[in-house]
C-alpha cells in the first residue's frame, strides 16, 4: 500500500495474538531498527503510553551537564533512583539496557530530535478522513516521493516529513480543523509519537505503509508543502474545538477582528504603533515583560537565538490584550515592527479601496493581517505558551499535560558538580574545539586559510596527531563553495605529502561537495544533514567536522552585516551541528578593522561557540586579535607552515604547484595552554633553494595573491600585486624551512628580490608596471599582459 491509497482507505490494524516474550522481543527489534538507521529511540509504557525515562523529546547528545545533575538531583530529592537513561537515544547498548529495565515497554520515537515532524491523524477526531484527502489535495502524498506513515493502533495515521530547523512544536494550528496535531520540535519542545511495528500488551499495534527509518537513512523524506505549512503556524489552538460548529465561530471571529483592521486602515484610523508604545500615552510593554519571559525575549531584540515568531507573536500580542489593548492597537504595534523576534510584517498596500499585501520579506518569519486577527482572538485562550504545550503523548490517552511553571533558579551545589560524569571525548580536538560547536576561522585574504583548514581536515578524518595532540578518526564533510577545483588539488597535495612522512591515508572518512548551499534555507540545510549521513554510511563514522569555505559564498543573497539575515544563517548551523553532532566551521574574512574580528554582523560572533583569527600562518586565540572561545582558554597561537608542492608538469615543461599547510612546531612547547603539553617536533621537510627555485617561488606568490584579491570576472594577469607583497609571500613560505643541507633558508633581502624579479621578468613569467607585479599565464608568453605591460617570451630562468 502506497501513502497515495491512504487517501481513500480507513482501516485499523488487527491486532497480534503473541506471547509476552514474542512481543517485547519484537518491540525490542524495533527499537534497534530505528537506532542502527540513526534515528533517536525512547521507552514507554505499553498501554498508557507514558514515557519511562527523563527528558524523553531529546537526543540525548544535546543535554548539558547541568540538566543532568538537575533530573538527578531532582530524583534523589523525591526519593527516586536515580535515571539509566536521560533523553532519546540511538546507542544499542543504551537501548537494551533500557528494555532490560522494563521488558514489556514499546519503543518511541523523538522525532524533533531527528530533525523530522509528524503529522498525527487522531481516529477519534475523524482525523483519518480529513487529514489524508488535504494532504493529497497540496501534494503532500507525492507518490515519487512518499511520506513515510504509518497505521497507528487506533485506525489513525502518522505522516512524516522534515524539519531540519525545529519549526513545530506540539501544536495543531488549523491542522486541529482536520482532526490532526502536530509532533516535533528540535531542542525538546515536542512529544513522541510510537514507533513503527511497536506492539501494545493488548495486541494493537503500529503497522507501517512507507518505512520511516529507511527513508530517514537513505535522506528520502520529503518536505511540507507551503500550504500546510502555513496551516500550522499561522495559528495554533490550545485545545480541539468541540463540534465543527464551535469551529466555525472561532473562524467567524477571526474574520470579523481581521476586517475591523482592514476598515481602520482604509478609513486612516489605524493608531500610531510607535506612540503606542510609550508609556505616557500607551502601554508600558517593559514592565508587562518583566512577567513574561517570552514577552522579555521579544522586547530584547538582541537576545534573539533560536526564533518561533508564531510563540513570541502571541506572547506580546497577550500581554497587550491582557492590559486591554484593542485588535488595531495590538496590529498597530506589531505592523510598527519595532519587535525583530515576531517576525516581519508583509506589509500592504491600498489600490482602489481595497488592501492589497504583498511579501516584502521572502525568509520566512512573515506575518498578515490575518495572522493578527487570529492571534488576537485565541490569546484569551491562554495567558502564555508555556502553559499549554508541555511534553504531549503520542495520543490523547493519558489527558492533556500542563508544563511545570519553574518558580525559582536551579541551585547546584559543589558536590552536585562533582557528581557530573566528565566526558573527556566531548572535545573535537583536545580542550579547543567541542563536538557540536558552531563556529567560525577567519583572518585576511592570501593568510592561508584554506589550506590550514584543509590540513587540520584532513588529519582528523585520518585519525593524524595535529599539533601534538592526538584526533580520534572522524567523518570530515567539506563544502568547497569558492573554487573547489583548487580544493580538489589541495588535498591531493596534502595525501601526497602525508604518505611521504609515512601517515596512513587510505582510510581518510573525507568528503567534499562543490554543490553551492545557502545557510539560511531549508533545503540546504536539509542537504547538508543528510549529506552528513551517508558520509557516515559510506565509512562507517559519523561525521564529526563540517566545513564551509567560504562562508559568504554559503549565505546566498542574504547579507552578512544585516542581524536579522545572520540570525536565521547562525540558527541554520546550529540545526545543523545538533542534527549530525558534527562541529560547523565557517571559513571567514577578516573585516576592515582587524582588531574587531571577523567581517560581517555581531550575531556572527555572539551566537556561535568560537571564532578563530588566522594570520600570518598563525592560529590565535586572544581577544586583540578578534578571536574568541568559548570552550577553551586563549593561549599560545598555533603556527604553521605553507609548502608547495609539485603537482605536475603542463605542457610548457614547468611544474604546477599546489599550496598544503603542515603544524610548525617550535623547539619549545607551541600549543594553546588549553590543549597542554605537544609531541617532539615532527621531522622538517627539506626544500629545494636554487636560483630557478626562487624564481618560481616569485612567480606563486604574485599568481596567489593576485588570484585572491581578483575582482569577480577580473582575469589574474590584469591584477597589480605590491612588490612589498610578493616578498613577504616568498619569505613566508621560507620560514621555518631547511634546505638540503639541513641549513634553515634565510629571508630574501630586498637585492636579491630585485635580481628574482628580472629573471622573472626576462623569462616571461611576471610583468611589471611601476612599483606592481603581474603575473603572466603560460598562454600569454610573448604577448601584452594588459594595462601597457612589455613582458619577454617565456623562457627557462637560469
Amino acid at each position: 500500500m502506497t501513502a497515495v491509497k491512504i487517501a481513500n482507505s480507513v482501516a485499523m490494524p488487527a491486532k497480534l495474538k503473541l506471547s509476552p516474550a514474542e512481543r517485547n522481543r519484537k518491540n525490542l527489534e524495533v527499537a534497534l531498527y530505528y537506532a542502527a538507521h540513526g534515528l533517536h529511540v525512547l521507552v514507554a509504557d505499553s498501554m498508557t503510553k507514558k514515557p519511562l525515562i527523563y527528558a524523553m523529546n531529546r537526543a540525548e547528545e544535546s543535554i548539558t551537564r547541568q540538566e543532568r545533575a538537575q533530573i538527578v538531583a531532582d530524583c534523589e530529592a523525591k526519593g527516586k533512583p536515580a535515571p539509566i537513561q536521560i533523553g532519546a537515544t540511538k546507542n544499542p547498548k543504551k537501548i537494551r539496557a533500557m528494555f532490560k529495565r522494563w521488558p514489556g515497554a514499546i519503543p518511541g520515537h523523538a522525532v524533533g530530535a531527528d530533525g523530522l515532524v509528524c503529522l498525527d491523524a487522531d481516529s477519534k477526531d475523524n482525523g483519518h478522513e480529513l487529514l489524508p484527502p488535504l494532504l493529497q489535495k497540496h501534494g503532500a502524498l507525492n507518490p515519487n516521493n512518499p511520506a513515510p506513515a504509518t497505521w497507528t493502533q487506533s485506525g489513525g495515521f502518522h505522516f512524516y516529513y522534515a524539519d531540519p530547523l525545529g519549526l513545530y512544536d506540539n501544536t495543531a494550528g488549523e491542522l486541529g480543523d482536520y482532526g490532526a496535531d502536530v509532533r516535533g520540535g528540535a531542542g525538546g519542545r515536542g512529544g513522541y509519537v510510537v514507533c513503527q511495528g511497536a506492539i501494545r500488551e493488548d495486541g494493537s499495534h503500529y503497522e507501517s505503509v512507507v518505512d520511516l527509518p529507511q527513508a530517514f537513512s537513505a535522506g528520502r523524506i520529503p518536505e511540507l508543502p507551503p500550504a500546510i505549512e502555513t496551516m500550522i503556524r499561522s495559528g495554533s489552538k490550545a485545545t480541539k474545538p468541540a463540534t465543527a460548529e464551535s469551529a466555525a465561530a472561532e473562524r467567524s471571529n477571526i474574520s470579523a477582528t481581521e476586517h475591523t483592521i482592514r476598515q481602520a486602515i482604509l478609513s486612516g484610523a489605524l493608531p500610531n504603533g510607535i506612540a503606542l508604545l510609550d508609556p505616557a500615552f500607551g502601554f508600558d510593554i517593559e514592565a508587562l515583560a518583566a512577567s513574561s519571559a517570552s514577552v522579555a525575549a521579544a522586547v530584547d531584540c538582541a537576545a534573539l537565538g533560536d526564533v518561533d515568531h508564531s510563540a513570541a507573536r502571541l506572547s506580546v500580542v497577550t500581554a497587550l490584550k491582557a492590559a486591554g489593548a484593542t485588535a488595531c492597537e495590538v496590529a498597530a504595534i506589531l505592523m510598527a515592527g519595532e519587535y525583530e523576534i515576531c517576525g516581519g510584517y508583509v506589509g500592504h498596500v491600498i489600490r482602489n479601496g481595497k488592501i492589497i499585501e504583498r511579501r516584502l520579506d521572502a525568509s520566512g518569519g512573515t506575518f498578515d493581517l490575518r495572522n493578527i486577527a487570529r492571534e488576537y482572538e485565541r490569546a484569551v485562550v491562554r495567558k502564555d505558551r508555556s502553559e499549554v504545550f508541555g511534553a504531549v503523548e503520542d495520543e490523547a490517552e493519558i489527558g492533556p499535560q500542563k508544563a511545570k511553571t519553574k518558580t525559582g533558579l536551579t541551585l547546584l551545589t559543589p558536590d552536585d558538580l562533582d557528581a557530573i560524569k566528565f566526558d573527556p571525548d566531548e572535545y573535537l580536538i583536545p580542550n579547543l574545539m567541542k563536538k557540536g560547536n558552531t563556529g567560525f576561522v577567519f583572518g585576511e585574504p592570501g593568510g592561508g586559510k584554506t589550506a590550514i583548514m584543509i590540513d587540520l581536515a584532513c588529519r582528523l578524518s585520518a585519525g593524524i596527531k595535529w599539533h601534538g595532540k592526538t584526533l580520534k578518526r572522524t567523518g570530515v564533510l567539506y563544502v568547497a563553495a569558492e573554487n573547489p577545483d583548487d580544493i580538489y588539488g589541495r588535498i591531493k597535495a596534502w595525501r601526497s605529502e602525508a604518505r611521504k612522512r609515512g601517515d596512513a591515508v587510505d582510510e581518510m572518512a573525507f568528503a567534499v561537495t562543490p554543490d553551492l548551499i545557502e545557510l539560511g534555507e531549508p533545503k540546504s540545510v536539509s542537504a547538508i544533514i543528510k549529506a552528513a549521513r551517508e558520509l557516515e554510511a559510506k565509512f562507517g563514522v559519523a561525521c564529526g567536522l563540517i566545513v564551509v569555505d567560504t562562508f559568504n559564498q554559503s549565505i546566498g543573497s542574504r547579507d552578512e552585516n544585516d542581524t536579522r539575515d545572520m540570525t536565521v544563517v547562525t540558527a541554520s548551523m546550529k540545526a545543523i551541528s545538533v542534527a549530525t553532532g558534527a562541529t560547523l566551521v565557517g571559513v571567514h574574512h577578516t573585516g576592515k578593522d582587524k582588531g574587531r574580528g571577523m567581517r560581517g554582523s555581531l550575531v556572527l560572533k555572539g551566537n556561535t561557540d568560537f571564532s578563530i583569527c588566522l594570520d600570518a600562518k598563525t592560529m590565535k586565540f586572544d581577544a586583540a586579535s578578534g578571536s574568541k572561545l568559548r570552550t577553551a582558554a586563549a593561549g599560545t597561537p598555533l603556527k604553521f607552515k605553507l609548502n608547495s608542492v609539485k603537482m605536475g608538469v603542463n605542457s610548457d615543461g614547468e611544474a604546477v604547484t599546489a599550496v598544503v599547510a603542515e603544524p610548525k612546531m617550535e623547539r619549545r612547547t607551541d600549543a594553546t595552554e588549553a590543549m597542554g603539553a605537544v609531541d617532539e617536533e615532527a621531522a622538517a621537510i627539506p626544500m629545494p633553494d636554487s636560483l630557478q627555485d626562487r624564481v618560481a617561488a616569485l612567480v606563486r606568490s604574485v599568481e596567489h595573491r593576485a588570484s585572491e584579491v581578483k575582482a569577480e570576472g577580473q582575469a589574474v594577469s590584469d591584477v597589480p600585486v605590491a612588490r612589498t607583497d610578493a616578498r613577504n609571500l616568498v619569505n613566508a613560505e621560507r620560514n621555518g624551512r631547511i634546505n638540503s643541507k639541513r641549513d634553515d633558508l634565510q629571508p630574501i633581502d630586498r637585492g636579491t628580490f630585485s635580481r628574482l624579479v628580472k629573471k622573472a621578468i626576462a623569462a616571461g613569467m611576471i610583468g611589471a608596471k611601476g612599483a606592481d607585479l603581474y603575473f603572466v599565464p603560460p598562454v600569454s608568453a610573448g604577448r601584452s599582459a594588459g594595462n601597457g605591460i612589455s613582458v619577454a617570451s617565456r623562457g627557462d630562468a637560469g
